[in-house]
């Protein structure tokens, strides 16, 4: 065997080596690739069930803590909405939700806020004398605000 001819079987052998690394090393990246979006898939996937399972709960504090006597001013708990804001700041959770599902979770997010301001600003009025009227006038708006809670907090409950 010819020098040249060793060289070009050293040549190949190397290529070969190369090659079959290099396929190793592509069929490695997708394999982590896939792992990492199933992962993410997950992690969504448990987000918009704590979403749900908080929207679940403040259905049962929009019955019993806020339409019982929020005309007097008396509100027994405030509204949580820690999970449905944690899950519009996770890019994971918006990588997988579609508009949609996003736009209810923040109206659901901005509503049952509201809810809270309204139930701090009366709980204050309330407490000052001279402050009846402005107060009625808040807890009609207050009103409205329920309404749009309860809408929300059903369109969030029962997803898409």
């Amino acid at each position: 065997m010819s020098f040249v001819q060793h060289l070009r079987e050293e040549r190949n052998k190397l290529l070969l080596a190369s090659l079959s690394s290099a396929i190793g090393f592509f069929l490695a990246l997708l394999a982590n690739s896939a792992v990492d979006q199933f992962r993410e898939r997950k992690v969504y996937q448990l987000m918009l069930s704590s979403v749900r399972i908080e929207a679940a709960a403040n259905a049962e504090i929009l019955q019993t803590g806020f339409l019982v006597h929020f005309e007097k001013g008396i509100v027994l708990q405030q509204f949580g909405t820690s999970a449905a804001a944690q899950a519009l700041a996770s890019t994971s959770f918006l990588r997988f939700s579609n508009s949609e599902e996003v736009a209810r979770i923040s109206d659901y997010t901005r509503q049952l806020s509201l809810a809270n301001r309204y139930r701090e600003m009366v709980e204050g009025l309330r407490k000052s004398e001279g402050t009846e009227d402005f107060a009625q006038h808040v807890v009609n708006s207050w009103r409205l605000n329920l309404e749009r809670c309860g809408q929300a907090i059903s369109l969030v409950s029962a997803g898409p």
